[in-house]
This record gives structure tokens, sequence and C-alpha cells, in this order.
């Protein structure tokens, strides 16, 4: 039971905290595309991403699932990655409604919080370590 506890009380921080940003930060100094200034443009199809590298193309339903909040709207490709794009991008208000709008019109779900996950996460961890705990203190009895 100790070292359920020792992991959830500081392998898991340790690693959102310390040992995720660190990859995230070499993969960006890597990926050279990913910091060459893009140009963003939505209509009725989709979006489309133009930089010195190239451009990509993706359609509302591509998206997996999306998120706002008051500064930027996430847009989900997979469950895993995600674009980001800052409302302060926007020149209206109106084109952020816009946006809005194509995602709810062409079925694209709304993102869960991630709280909601990591509370799942580590009552679920919690659980099955509850029931090995439960199963070898019965199996040595």
């Amino acid at each position: 039971m100790s070292i359920s506890l020792a992991f959830l009380v500081f392998v898991i921080p340790f690693t959102r905290r310390v040992i995720l940003p660190r990859q995230a930060s070499r993969l960006f100094q890597q990926n050279k595309a990913l910091s060459a200034p893009m140009e963003l443009e939505f209509d009725e199809v989709g979006m489309r991403l133009t930089n010195s590298f190239g451009e990509a193309r993706r359609t509302w339903t591509d998206f997996y699932k999306w998120k706002e909040d008051e500064q930027c709207f996430l847009f989900y490709p997979s469950e895993a990655t995600f674009h980001t794009t800052p409302k302060r991008f926007f020149n209206e208000p109106e084109e952020a409604l816009f946006v809005r709008k194509q995602l709810q019109d062409n079925g694209v779900p709304i993102a869960e919080t991630p709280k909601q996950i990591i509370w799942v996460q580590v009552m679920t961890f919690a659980l099955v370590t509850l029931m090995v705990t439960t199963f070898i203190f019965t199996a040595l009895s």
C-alpha cells in the first residue's frame, strides 16, 4: 500500500510537472515547423493552416472533440493531441462565434475538462490498488 501511496504522491506530480514539460519543450525545439509563423483561416468547410513549411487543411468533422475558454479554442484531431488557437487571433468576436457554430453544426463533441479525466484515472487506480491489496491479504491469511 505504501508503494501505491508513494506513486500517487510523488511520481504522478513529478511526471506531470517536470518530465512532461521537458519532453514537450525538447520536441518543440526539434520540430522547426512548430516555431515558424503560421496563418490560420476558418471557413464553412474547416480550417487551413499555412506556414513556410507547407499547408494543412482540416474539415470540421476531422476533429475528435473541441474545447473553449475565455482565452482560446482547443481543437483535438485525436484524443491525445490538440491545436491551440488564441481568441486574440480573431479580429471580431463574430469570428469566434462562427467557429463555435461550425463545430456544433458539424456534431463535434465538446471535450471534458481535464480535472474530470484525472479524477476518474486516480479513482480507478485507487480502486484497482485496493482490490489487489485485498486479494493479496486474503490469499496470505
